[in-house]
């Protein structure tokens, strides 16, 4: 995640805002000290398909503790909601596996209507995650990569 060229989700941007800009020949070895200095300051980082959880309890939309996320409440739709959501180039396969799975079961004419909007709300999470993605992976094709400049 601290070396992904962009990243979406709320707090993607603060992070690309504020990591260093890594570059050249220590690159490794600047990426592996910036990561001890955030778990040394007590960051609690949570990995899934979808993205990346930078875990800070007062922004918890899965209502987690001092501890970390909710494993109960911890789930996409959760997540993108959240504060603390990373998503980058990596997560993109999940979410064009969302849109097709929502997109398909918009398709189906049995299903009841709270289904049905519950389908429509996750493929709008998708679509938005993935122009999240896609916008920074622009964003970054156009300015220049700042990890290997």
């Amino acid at each position: 995640m601290l070396a992904a060229p962009g990243l979406g989700g709320r707090a993607g941007a603060e992070i690309i805002a504020k990591r260093p800009r890594f570059r050249g020949a220590r690159l490794k070895q600047d990426l592996k000290s910036y990561a001890r200095l955030l778990v040394d300051a007590g960051l609690v980082l949570g990995v899934c398909d979808w993205g990346f959880c930078v875990y800070r309890e007062e922004h918890s939309a899965c209502l987690g503790n001092a501890v970390g996320p909710n494993p109960a409440r911890r789930e996409p739709s959760t997540c993108t909601h959240c504060r603390n959501f990373v998503v980058s180039v990596q997560h993109r396969p999940y979410w064009v596996e969302q849109l097709r799975r929502h997109e398909a079961l918009l398709n189906e004419p049995a299903l009841p209507m709270q289904t049905l909007r519950i389908a429509r709300e996750r493929l709008e999470e998708a679509r938005s995650m993935i122009r999240a993605i896609d916008a920074e992976a622009n964003k970054e094709s156009t300015h220049g990569d700042p990890i290997n400049s």
